[in-house]
């Protein structure tokens, strides 16, 4: 039943077509912006101790978790990456909807939460995609969707329009997708190991994280969401 009302909430504002969209974010460019929405490079107040700034050390969180989602990659895909904190979650959701806004799509965001879950579903034998659903509650709670729309051009917001409807049932229905590859034994030789297709996904995250470390940019500023929520 969660599954089903997720799924809804994420799809309702999809129904109405690309042309609502493109529509909305008409309308916001036109000024109807919601408040807290900035643009420009906005860096954190503190850059240096992370034990004071709880978006910097989410960021130095996410980047030892990439690490281990990708040397597990390269073992063979069997084992289980280090556990993302509430806080980590919700400066995941903010970055991912960053990254939607300067780059487009960036669907190695989402391959390497379903790459952590299927290392760890592979290492204990039974299909699932804890991370992922957290991931989603945090991505709704924050209604990240909504921001989106006031983010983007009208072309970027077409595009995510399309991947939205086409794309992202497969990573909002995760326990399927999970399950779906774990049945196939001959597909995840490819997948994982040294040449493995995830090596691209988990690159690209990697840069997206290392370049958010160099700039130093607060992400909550730049999206214009309350920061910390996930503490």
């Amino acid at each position: 039943m969660f599954w089903a009302q997720l799924f809804l909430i994420l799809f309702v504002g999809l129904v109405q077509g690309p042309g609502a969209y493109a529509q909305e974010v008409s309308n916001s460019q036109a000024g109807n912006k919601p408040s807290g929405a900035l643009v420009g490079s906005i860096e954190y107040a503190d850059v240096k101790e992370s034990e004071s700034n709880p978006q910097l050390q989410s960021l130095e969180d996410l980047r030892r978790w990439v690490a281990s989602v990708d040397k597990i990659a390269v073992d063979g895909g069997k084992g289980v990456p280090e556990e993302l904190t509430p806080a980590d979650l919700s400066y995941l959701s903010v970055a991912y909807l960053y990254c939607v806004a300067q780059r487009g799509t960036c669907p190695f965001v989402l391959d390497t939460i379903l790459d952590s879950d299927l290392e760890t579903s592979l290492s204990n034998g039974v299909a699932g995609c804890s991370t992922m659903k957290r991931f989603w509650k945090e991505w709704l709670r924050s209604a990240l969707d909504e921001r989106a729309k006031f983010l983007l051009s009208v072309s970027n917001g077409l595009k995510l329009a399309a991947f939205n409807s086409q794309e992202r049932p497969r990573y909002v229905q995760c326990s399927n997708t999970v399950a779906e590859l774990m049945a196939q034994h001959n597909n995840l030789g490819s997948r994982f190991g040294g040449g493995g297709t995830s090596r691209s996904s988990l690159s690209s995250f990697k840069q997206f994280l290392e370049e958010l470390h160099t700039s130093k940019v607060d992400i909550y500023q730049e999206i214009g969401v309350s920061h910390g929520q996930g503490n």
